[in-house]
């Protein structure tokens, strides 16, 4: 994203939709998962967290996590990057992607990183750089057989494909789609696409453009490793909006769009089969009557996708949502008060633990993740990073 934090009012109204609101509850046990061997789980998992270029947060730092105390130990920096805030782990390999966001003004490309991490020091090593299509890299999705890695250029406006090499390495854009469009807000004169998602297994791309107030829906040809605007190219939202990130469910269902700018999720049905997206409805981050400023960072689909997640940075929480998986509608079952500025979430590879990385205190901390209910506790570690605003776990 760019480089600049920019916090709205809090007071957003939810448009057509009613949402149950749940009490906050107390802390609970975290719910081994069924199934699951935690010795073979446990041991190995490897967190890495990005950081936005200040100073001192210039790489990716690194830290080994036990699942089963919910404790860090940090192992320092891993890699020297420039901006890199974004990570993504390979699902198959210990293999980081990372995207260094550098030409948001537009004059100048960003670029795309794979790293092997080394599982006993947790030391990166560059298997591959390649330029990202466009200025401002800041969002990466993988997707497609034979796979492909997409980037989301915010400062150019495009939205690129990079074909990926059985070992991890990639290779130069392959195609690159320039989205279009323009809002109402300063930040908003042109396209500035945010996030991307795959679906329909490979074949649909679905990107959030912070500019222009569209979800942009694209074909993709895994074998040409292509995209190309779908039937319904994009689904418009209100002005001023500003998708930031998106998040599909595990059926495919629906889609939740993060709105920097209006404070709130959306809520669209999903047509997987046509690619059409379709309006369901908005949902506020913050609680009713907050009046400070807010700037919603990121929003996570538990792994059954029956509970959402959203980081709040200025209200400072993170709000727990229940999905009812036949409305797609969010019934908030708690609001979590966490440090300053969350601004990344993602689960350890047990799905026990929700890690959060809060910029404004220059940690991540581990939250127990109760699966039944959806609700966190607190109970786990912390270890220090200067700047975190992403993070990735590699690991079995």
């Amino acid at each position: 994203m760019a480089g600049t934090l920019r916090l709205v009012r809090g007071l957003s109204a939810a448009a057509g939709l009613l949402i149950a609101v749940g009490a906050v509850t107390g802390p609970a046990a975290a719910e081994a998962p069924a199934g699951t061997s935690e010795a073979r789980r446990d041991g190995g998992q490897l967190v890495y967290v990005g950081t936005r270029g200040r100073g001192d947060g210039i790489g990716i730092s690194a830290a080994r996590f036990d699942a089963a105390s919910g404790q860090f130990t940090p192992l320092g920096l891993a890699v020297e990057a420039v901006n890199p805030t974004w990570l993504m782990a390979s699902p198959h390999r210990a293999v980081l992607y990372a995207v260094s966001e550098v030409g948001n003004d537009g004059k100048s490309d960003g670029a795309v990183l794979s790293y092997t991490a080394d599982a006993a020091t947790g030391k990166l090593t560059l298997l591959s750089r390649v330029a990202s299509g466009g200025g401002g890299a800041t969002h990466l999705a993988l997707g497609g057989m034979p796979p492909t890695v997409f980037v989301a250029n915010y400062g150019g406006g495009t939205v690129a494909a990079l074909p990926l090499q059985p070992g991890g390495a990639l290779l130069a854009p392959s195609s690159v789609q320039h989205d279009t469009g323009s809002g109402p807000s300063p930040r908003q004169a042109g396209p500035h696409p945010h996030a991307v998602v795959s679906a329909a297994k490979g074949r649909l791309l679905l990107v959030g453009d912070l500019g222009a107030d569209r979800i942009f829906v694209y074909k993709v040809d895994p074998a040409a490793h292509a995209i190309s605007p779908a039937e319904q190219p994009f689904v418009q939202l209100t002005p001023g909006t500003g998708p930031r990130h998106l998040a599909l469910t595990p059926d495919e269902r629906f889609v939740y769009s993060l709105n920097e700018f209006s404070n709130d999720v959306a809520i669209l049905a999903f047509d997987a089969g046509k690619g059409r997206l379709t309006a369901r409805g908005r949902v506020p981050a913050t609680r009713a009557g907050f009046a400070g400023e807010n700037s919603p960072a990121e929003l996570l689909l538990s792994r059954d996708g029956r509970f959402l997640y959203v980081s709040n940075r200025g209200e400072d929480t993170i709000v727990v949502f229940r999905v009812d998986g036949r409305t797609g509608r969010l019934a908030e079952v708690q609001r979590l008060a966490v440090g300053p500025n969350p601004a990344a979430l993602v689960f350890d590879r047990t799905g026990r633990w929700l890690l959060v990385a809060t910029e404004g205190e220059g940690k991540v901390r581990a939250y127990a993740v109760d699966r039944a209910r959806g609700t966190l506790a607190g109970g786990g570690g912390s270890f220090a990073s200067a700047h975190p605003v992403t993070i990735a776990v590699v690991g079995p």
